[in-house]
Order: structure tokens, then sequence, then C-alpha cells
């Protein structure tokens, strides 16, 4: 699954593949991490936030992208510029 592009218009399939058991172990970090990253974590069933939790105490994401703007601002500048390349235009498009 290409989770780099992942937006509003297209969570919902990322969401039921990883519901499903359907995701690989890197797509599943890559997801939360997204998640994490768009702030819909919060939004998002109990479960989500508790796996989540786990995921950021054993490392796997980052908690805060803000944090990591600061402490390695170039590693963040290229993380969100990978993973979201269009996002303010692509909010609310599927690209299925």
């Amino acid at each position: 699954m290409d989770i780099i592009n992942i937006n509003l218009g297209n969570l919902n399939k990322y969401l039921e593949a990883y519901e499903s058991g359907r995701l690989e172990a890197d797509d599943t970090i890559d997801l939360f991490q997204a998640l994490v990253d768009m702030d819909m974590i919060k939004h998002l069933r109990l479960e989500y936030t508790h796996v989540a939790d786990i995921m950021i105490r054993d490392n796997q994401i980052c908690a805060d992208l803000n944090q990591l703007r600061q402490e390695y601002p170039a590693a963040a500048a290229s993380r969100t510029r990978a993973r979201y390349p269009a996002s303010d235009q692509s909010l609310g498009k599927d690209e299925a």
C-alpha cells in the first residue's frame, strides 16, 4: 500500500486494511505515524490511540512532529515532503 500518499480522502481504505490485517508491519508503522502527524489519531476509536501509544513508547513512531522539527529540522522537513507531497491540494480527494 502507498501510505506515503495518505490523505483524508483515502484514509478509510488504509484503516480498513489495518483492521482486516492486510497491512505489513512497515505499512502499519507508516499509517500510525501519518495519523499522529495529521493529528487524526485523537478522532479515531480508543483502540487506535492505544496502539499509537504503544508504538510511541517503543520508539516505532514519533509522538510530536513539532518536537522532531526542533530536534532534527532537516529530517522533519524531508519526512513531511515525502509523506504528504501535496497535502494541501489533495485533502478530500480519493487517490485510490
